[in-house]
């Protein structure tokens, strides 16, 4: 497979056997290579990928100096399109991470493939290149006819169309009005979003924490979400192109006021432009956004992950949100059915006396199956809890908030119900006490529960906001847990509750607004 798909020419016999006879003692137990394959129907190879351990200089990630290298990841044509590389990666991953010592994974990607990576939280810098050079004394293939054509970098670099890069970040207040800020600099443009352009080598996101740090004083902390990129032409006044990045910032909800933030590099006071926005004026709502004193403001959602701030969860929308209570429920009437009796994997950390924990509708549970079927091989979906009946899920909203009440005094009602409602939904819309949702996480067949980065329940003060599904910092084996858990039940029709990596439902009102339906197919309902 190297040979033929990963080369830039194909090996002589003669290497793919010495090739083979390296590796054949690494792949033992005690060696230090791993490879997963997926077979073809005809018994072949339809693809595999190879990882190594290999020993490098220690550093503070790395502190026993070991580290995992994808050295090869490959499919043949036939088989491409099929989630086989996706499948022999995440085996990979997961294996190489069980791996005692080693914290650092390497590998080399095209552009094409970088996606995939990405996923499995890979990331790379635009300002690093790959360069290689061979001995003289290596034996060599034919050497291909030199290209007179060929250039210095340097002066390829210079040849090359001139163009410039622009992040910013798209905030809104909660009426949904689009914060601005004014330009002292800029007469003919008086007004723009936050962000700027970005430095040489730089990455987007890190422009945009840079900018919005420089202009607002607030840190953006992400998962990055890209709205938008606009494309500009060279112009008289203006001799190259521009492309610019808007990435999602969430919104503005502070109800505090405070006085309003210095502001940096000549811009000053964020508020619409009237004659884009209808004549509304948002710097009220920014200069609330401040903290009592000075200084940079709380921050919330997409500029915080956990609530215990000012600024909302940014893409994700809440359970308290009045548009979810607002979809209409036309009720199917479907069973409540017990998943054991079904051959789904069920927990007893939340049985109750009924057997309420283990019950869902027989939609929710068809989905479930569906998703089992879509895992890899030796992985099962352990169900952790499905139906709670209103009384028990009201008894945890009201306990939760009770907490969060004492925790932070000086909230009112609206902010301790959205606060809440990251983690326990409101009782009147809950999707447990209709039997749509379900807690989920993933088990080997041994039982053991795979690493996800936080217990399943873990509440964001508990887990400083790793239980969000697209957190930040989670391990390269916990994000590709939560990234396999996420296609099996997404494809299965299932839509996630971004606050909680377990939290997955089909059938009520949140999954009627996400999946945009006209009505919830499952209300309330009390167990048999």
């Amino acid at each position: 497979m190297r040979s033929q798909y990963v080369l830039s020419a194909p090996m002589t016999e003669e290497w793919i056997r010495r090739c083979t006879d390296e590796l054949t003692p690494r792949l033992e137990p005690e060696g230090d290579a791993r490879a997963f394959v997926v077979d073809a129907s005809d018994g072949s190879m339809a693809a595999c990928a190879l990882g190594l351990i290999h020993p490098v200089l220690p550093a503070p990630s790395y502190p026993r100096g070991l580290a995992a290298r994808v050295q090869l990841v490959a499919t043949r044509p036939g088989a491409r399109r099929r989630g086989h590389a996706r499948a022999v990666v995440s085996a990979l991953l997961g294996f190489l991470a069980d791996v005692d010592d080693v914290t650092l994974f390497e590998l080399h990607a095209s552009a094409e493939a970088a996606p995939l990576y990405r996923e499995f939280g890979f990331s790379g810098d635009p300002a690093l290149m790959r360069m290689t050079r061979h001995s003289t004394s290596a034996v060599a293939l034919p050497a291909a006819r030199a290209d007179s054509s060929w250039v210095p970098p340097e002066q390829y670099a210079q040849s090359l169309p001139k163009a410039v890069a622009f992040v910013c970040l798209y905030v809104t207040d909660e009426n949904d009005r689009l914060l601005q800020l004014h330009s002292v600099y800029s007469p003919g443009h008086p007004w723009h979003m936050i962000g700027g352009a970005m430095d040489l080598g730089e990455r987007p996101w890190d422009a945009v924490v840079r900018e919005c740090r420089e202009e607002t004083g607030m840190t953006a902390v992400g998962p990055p979400r890209l709205l938008a990129t606009v494309f500009g032409q060279p112009r008289a006044r203006r001799p190259y192109s521009t492309l610019q990045l808007v990435f999602d910032g969430g919104r503005l909800t502070c109800p505090d006021s405070g006085p309003h933030p210095q502001p940096a590099r000549a811009r000053r006071g964020p508020r619409p432009a009237p004659d884009r926005m209808g004549g509304t004026d948002a710097s009220p709502r920014f200069r609330a956004a401040t903290r009592r004193g000075g200084g940079p403001p709380h921050r919330r959602g997409r500029i915080r992950r956990h609530l215990g701030g000012r600024m909302t969860t940014g893409s994700i929308t809440l359970m308290s949100d009045r548009r979810v209570a607002a979809c209409p429920v036309q009720e199917c009437g479907e069973d409540l059915v017990d998943a054991r009796a079904h051959g789904l994997k069920v927990d007893d950390r939340k049985r109750d006396e009924a057997g309420a924990w283990a019950h869902v509708r027989h939609g929710v549970l068809a989905r479930l199956m569906h998703a089992q079927s879509l895992l890899p091989p030796g992985v099962l979906l352990l169900l952790v809890e499905g139906f709670r009946p209103p009384a028990l899920q009201r008894r945890y909203f009201e306990e939760y908030a009770a907490e969060l009440a004492r925790a932070h005094p000086d909230w009112q009602a609206a902010q301790l119900r959205d606060a809440a409602s990251r983690f326990v939904s409101p009782p009147e819309i809950a999707p447990h006490s209709a039997g749509a949702a379900v807690d989920v996480t993933l088990i080997a067949h041994q039982g053991r529960e795979l690493d996800m980065g936080t217990r399943v329940n873990a509440s964001p003060e508990d887990s400083d906001g790793a239980c969000y599904t697209d957190a930040p910092g989670l391990s390269v084996r916990a994000r590709a847990n939560r990234a396999t858990l996420g296609r099996a039940l997404t494809t299965a029709g299932l839509i996630n509750y971004g606050t909680e990596w377990w939290h997955w439902s089909f059938g009520d009102r949140y999954w009627a607004l996400q999946s945009q339906q006209p009505a919830a197919l499952y209300g309330p309902v009390e167990l048999p």
